[in-house]
């Protein structure tokens, strides 16, 4: 299911001793994933209601999921995420329980007004939780459960520890869905009576009244897939295993470790917003947030993974507490086409540890085109560009770029059908490659471009490109509304210092060319009945250079968008009046054509014409007849020496031209 969420949450009621004193601590479960669209549109407001609460006044564990996409953190540590899920029964994500209670989205579970429910409760458990660094590598936990009656109290029988990493953050989104910065992720989870990494946590008695029960849990071989060690703590909480309720949670605080310098790195580059200017200087911003000197600092970037590019930066005085340097690379120019810029510092004080979460710097995205323009025709089907090593995706093309806004390559490219068993999935289902805008995997309200290079437009210009949509209906199979997926053009005349207002827009349903579904769409294989193919009237701009024309995707969380053979050409429609109506009275069977196919049109009166087939770069590649014609027509046309592709056909006459589109497959 994509897009329904569990029930309502309902709290577990629990009983206490009349004499507990405890404050209890809110303890929430996220299930979330990397990969997963309304984890990115929900997870921003769970994490500003629990900041608004407070850090020390809850405790919060996240479990990354294996399912709907690609999750790193997943990938590394299963077990738990697995474990969780199950118990509760988790079965689409973000879902959230709070103590315990029954999981729902995160800002249905998680309100300030039920936290502070969960906070003005009282427990019998009171819970100390604290760690320790011995050495970089050694980590001793401490634990304290007291039951503060005057009976004893058995109401939770499980102690579960998890070991989270506050913080990580990546420089680019590891998944589809554009997120970088995941909290509270947990990393393992152990008996801490044992000191065995397990899922199912220690079984606990009755602790008798004014009692307690004391665990200290010393590892030495900590995971080595965590990022960064100062954001490692953990957390402690008792649970009921049968009712599910959590009787009381405990947090350790994160940091401490002998010998780590505290530091910063944020990146500094100045890059021109205009598109045409590859103008680039490279920098990052240093801080020295902790009170050791610093007097070393590595950076380097690299540009779309190519060879690094680093610097050593020695201060004339060490960097002090609280001071901060600028690091400056030597000017370059960025490649045509887009690129991805990364830093990293890769040193401090020659071998001196520092805390990596303080120094990733979020990769830079840039995408240039050429500040010459073209004479027009400009046309690309996508077919010859490269493709993205080790995928099928193309992220770069001869006649454009992709502004991608952040959204990762298997959301929004080039697609090579073949390589993922999709087949012909370009234009009409003549070829293998289209551009495919994945709105069933990607937020509402993000945005994407392919902007094609400039070029010089003469008379009658237009754009024209292929499309193919159905929208997404839901598990119910109902119609897709108006509202929903976006398609709009655009144009600019300074490369994209400004924009026109849409000159061609459709959206929802009115985008839509095949049936709606409730799963993810993908044009069939060589269907060309799912396609159709949009004329935007340029004329605003005839004779005028340097102009540029810009698709603008924009996801409803709806379903995927496929363009494909972008043309910005002259027109070869003309205005007509012997020939009427223009395309309504003129039909092409069948189409698609492979070798033979028949056209029938009609003439008001004796008019001679000429009728030939043009290509889509508006090249005459087929004359058909030239001579009088009156009344209801029919000619047998043979494409036989016509190649696979889309095709014009063209009546001609003194007064003006008609113009019809058909398909040859062969």
């Amino acid at each position: 299911m994509k897009k329904g969420f569990l029930s309502t949450l309902m709290l577990a009621a629990v009983g206490f001793s009349a004499n507990a004193q405890v404050p209890r601590m809110p303890f929430i479960e996220h299930f979330t994933q990397a990969s997963c669209a309304p984890c990115a549109s929900q997870n921003p407001a769970l994490k500003v209601t629990l900041d608004n609460f407070g850090t020390a006044n809850y405790v919060k564990v996240t479990h990354q999921t294996s399912w709907p996409g690609t999750d790193p953190m997943n990938t590394e540590y299963a077990a738990g995420p697995n474990d969780r899920r199950i118990y509760y029964g988790v079965t689409s994500v973000p879902d959230a329980s709070l103590n315990g209670g029954t999981t729902d989205a995160p800002n249905t579970a998680v309100t300030t007004a039920k936290l502070n429910t969960v906070a003005g409760q009282t427990t019998p458990y009171e819970m100390e939780l604290s760690q320790t660094w011995i050495s970089l590598d050694t980590l001793k936990v401490d634990l304290v459960i007291r039951n503060t009656t005057a009976a004893a109290v058995a109401v939770a029988d499980r102690l579960h520890l998890s070991m989270v990493e506050n913080f990580i953050g990546f420089s680019s989104a590891p998944g589809s869905n554009g997120e970088t910065e995941f909290y509270y992720v947990q990393r393992n989870m152990y008996n801490i009576a044992t000191g065995a990494s397990s899922t199912a946590g220690l079984t606990i008695g009755a602790i008798p009244a004014n009692d307690s029960l004391t665990y200290s849990l010393t590892l030495t071989s900590l995971p080595t897939y965590i990022r960064d060690k100062s954001e490692i703590s953990f957390a402690a909480y008792l649970q009921n295993q049968s009712t599910k309720a959590v009787h009381q949670a405990a947090k350790s605080m994160a940091g401490g470790i002998p010998g780590y310098l505290t530091v910063a790195a944020t990146s500094a580059s100045i890059a021109s917003t205009d598109l045409c200017d590859a103008n680039f200087t490279p920098a990052v911003n240093f801080a020295n947030n902790g009170a050791d000197p610093i007097t070393s600092v590595d950076v380097q970037y690299t540009i779309n993974g190519g060879t690094p590019v680093t610097q050593t930066y020695t201060p004339m005085t060490p960097i002090m507490q609280g001071q901060s340097a600028s690091i400056n690379f030597a000017a370059i120019v960025l490649p045509l086409g887009s690129s991805a810029v990364n830093y990293e510092v890769t040193d401090v004080n020659a071998g001196g540890l520092y805390a990596k979460s303080a120094v990733i710097i979020p990769t830079e995205n840039y995408a240039k085109i050429s500040a010459t323009a073209v004479a027009a025709p400009l046309t690309e089907g996508f077919e010859t560009s490269t493709l993205l090593a080790g995928t099928g995706y193309v992220t770069e093309f001869n006649q454009g770029i992709f502004i991608t806004n952040g959204l990762t390559s298997n959301v929004f490219s080039g697609l090579d059908g073949t390589n993922y068993g999709y087949g012909a999935i370009g234009g009409f289902g003549r070829t293998n490659r289209s551009i495919r805008f994945r709105s069933y995997n990607i937020g509402s309200g993000n945005i994407g471009y392919v902007m094609m290079n400039k070029v010089d437009l003469t008379n009658n210009s237009e754009v024209t490109f292929d499309y193919a949509y159905s929208g997404y209906a839901g598990t119910d199979g109902a119609a897709i509304p108006a509202g929903g997926d976006k398609l709009d053009i655009e144009v600019s005349t300074d490369c994209g210092q400004t924009w026109s207002s849409s000159l061609w827009s459709r959206q929802g349903a009115g985008l839509q060319t095949t049936p709606s579904l409730s799963t993810t769409y993908t044009p069939a294989d060589g269907d060309s009945s799912q396609w159709m193919t949009a004329v935007v009237d340029l004329s605003a701009y005839d004779n005028t250079n340097e102009v540029s024309v810009r698709l603008k995707f924009t996801s409803a969380y709806g379903n995927n968008i496929f363009v494909d053979n972008i043309s910005i050409a002259q027109s070869l429609v003309g205005s007509t009046t012997a020939i009427t109506p223009a395309t309504a009275n003129m039909t092409i069977l069948p189409n698609p054509v492979s070798n033979y196919m028949t056209v029938q049109f009609t003439m008001e009166e004796m008019t001679e014409a000429n009728v030939a087939i043009f290509n889509t770069l508006g090249q005459q590649v087929q004359q058909v007849a030239n001579r009088t014609f009156e009344g209801q027509n029919n000619l047998n046309v043979n494409t036989t020496e016509l190649a696979s592709g889309v095709y014009f056909l063209n009546i001609t006459s003194e007064k003006g031209t008609s113009t019809k589109r058909f398909v040859v497959e062969k």
